[in-house]
């Protein structure tokens, strides 16, 4: 019998205060002091990529929430997501990502932290058939230049995964093969 690698993920989602670890919690600690009290702080103002730290910002993007739309604009993509999933999406919407998989995640996540409007991890499981079972975390925060609307979104993904685990995932999570390099950039200040 030829039974799949992994079966259909399974997704949980809880409040990042209570599974964050590593790096996911240090970024949280960053992201809780510059709020100052607010719900969530200024990219660029009160929070910038490099408080985070040179090792944990290749693992991050940063999207803009595009008003009421189902779409969003990726205004950074960390290297790590380049060299993992084999796309740069800087620059780019969502709906602009060839993966199809990666723009159901998007569109089930974004919509989610926007209505929680507080740090959210999204924790896919795997149970993998020859192996303890795996998990893929994405911890998001909210972002606003207002100070009461989410009009932006913080990632954090640990991506140091092996890459064999990653080549499940394009075969069996994300519909396919790793797509191929595109490189682009963004030239707008953070």
């Amino acid at each position: 019998m030829n039974r799949p690698f992994f079966h259909p993920p399974v997704l949980r989602i809880e409040d990042a205060r209570a599974v964050a670890e590593g790096p996911a919690k240090d970024i949280l600690d960053i992201w809780d002091h510059a709020r100052r009290g607010k719900f969530a702080p200024r990219l660029g103002k009160d929070f910038h990529l490099d408080d985070l730290g040179f090792d944990r910002v290749p693992c991050i993007s940063v999207v803009d929430v595009l008003g009421d739309s189902d779409d969003y604009f990726y205004r950074f993509w960390g290297t790590q997501h380049t060299d993992v999933k084999g796309l740069e999406m800087s620059g780019k919407r969502l709906s602009e990502c060839p993966l199809p998989g990666v723009i159901e995640r998007g569109r089930t996540e974004f919509p989610e932290l926007i209505r929680r409007r507080v740090p959210t991890a999204f924790i896919y499981e795997h149970e993998h058939r020859s192996g303890p079972p795996r998990a893929q975390t994405t911890c998001r925060f909210p972002l606003s230049t207002d100070g009461e609307t989410v009009d932006g979104i913080l990632s954090y993904q640990d991506l140091d995964n092996k890459t064999v685990v990653w080549d499940t995932f394009y075969e069996r999570f994300w519909g396919g093969k790793k797509p191929e390099m595109r490189i682009g950039v963004v030239e707008d200040e953070f």
